[in-house]
Formats: structure tokens, sequence, C-alpha cells
């Protein structure tokens, strides 16, 4: 299969791989599903909510096993498709395990800050079971407050509050219109974690 790499913004459409395929169908990894969706206030006037990962808005942020938990920003973020891209889907192909999301506002700060706050950030957790070909992990919504830009841009700079909603139904059609033949995605949501304390699980088998 060719890959199409179209550039919008800071994300790319991005189909999977002959090699993600195979990894799926093969039980060793996951499609996992996760859309960030966001309405921006400034000066007391709201927006409609809208996806979050195109452009100069929200960034994430992944850590797992290897990382020791440690947060580690997702330079581009994937998506299958140009629509599902304006509509805040990303993607990730993650092998069964824990792994952690964090969320910012656009950068605001010199980039040492900004990079130092990734661990301050409020962590969602991901149980990636094994034997899910696809894994719906939920609707993160930020509620952002926006800088000041010129022409009256708005953005997401300042998230104030994170919510996780259940979108199972657009994430089936999702599915169903960009990868038919794999069947529809198991519904497993982030929850939000609370304490210190990170689970990391077990290291992957050497090969």
């Amino acid at each position: 299969m060719c890959l199409l790499w179209l550039c919008t913004s800071c994300a790319f459409v991005t189909p999977l791989t002959k090699s993600d395929y195979s990894a799926i169908q093969a039980g060793q990894k996951s499609l996992v599903l996760l859309r960030v969706t966001c309405e921006i206030t400034y000066k007391g006037e709201t927006e409609p909510f809208r996806g979050c990962i195109k452009g100069e808005n929200a960034y994430l942020a992944m850590g797992d096993f290897e990382s020791g938990g440690i947060l580690n920003p997702v330079v581009i973020p994937k998506s299958l498709s140009a629509e599902a891209l304006e509509q805040g889907w990303t993607y990730f192909i993650l092998e069964p395990g824990i792994y952690y999301l964090g969320f910012q506002g656009q950068r605001r700060t010199d980039a040492f800050t900004y990079d130092a706050q990734w661990q301050k950030v409020q962590r969602w957790r991901m149980d990636i079971g094994p034997g899910s070909p696809i894994v719906y992990a939920g609707t993160i919504h930020l509620q952002c407050e926006s800088d000041w830009f010129l022409f009256g841009a708005k953005y997401c700079c300042f998230i104030r509050k994170e919510t996780i909603r259940n979108e199972q139904e657009l994430a089936r059609t999702l599915v169903s219109e960009n990868l038919g033949t794999m069947g529809p995605p198991k519904t497993a949501l982030m929850e939000i974690h609370t304490g210190e304390t990170i689970i990391l699980g077990t290291p992957k088998p050497e090969e």
C-alpha cells in the first residue's frame, strides 16, 4: 500500500501501512482512536466546540513503560482522513500496555518552561489490552481560553477544564468509513489519573 502524506498545519493524514495492518491482524498491536475537541473563550465570548489537534490549538504528549511514565510530546499527530482531522480525530498504533496522555494549549512561554510543564499537566490513563484490533479511548473535551491574536483569531492557549466523553457511535462511523474491513472498535475510555504513583505494567518481551 502506498503511504499518502497530506500535511495540514501540525498534523498529518496518514493511512495505515502494510506493517500496521499485519501487526494488528496478528494481535501484536492495536489501532487506538482518540478525539480531541475544544471550546475556546476570549473576553467572555465562547466559540462552538471544534476539533482541536489541527493548527495552533491543543498539543498532546504520551508516556509509557519505555519512557518511565515521562510524557513526551507527540510532535505530529496522525489522522485517517482530512475530514477526521478537522473533527479532531487522531490515532496511535500501540502494543498492549498502560499509557498516559496529557494536554497543553499552544506555547505562550519560553520553550524550556513549556517543556517542563508537561510533567505537571493532568494525566489520563489508557489501558490497552491484548486481542483488541481497534480501541476507541474516548473524546477529550477541552475548555480553553485564548490569548489576544491579530485579526481576532482564537486558539486554545490555556486549558481550564478537561472532560472525557463517550462518542462511540462517531468512532464506529469513522472506522466504517475508513477501515471498513477491520470491524467495529472496542470502547475503553481513558480514566483520569490521580496521585503520584505511575503504573507502568511489564516491559515488552525481547525479540
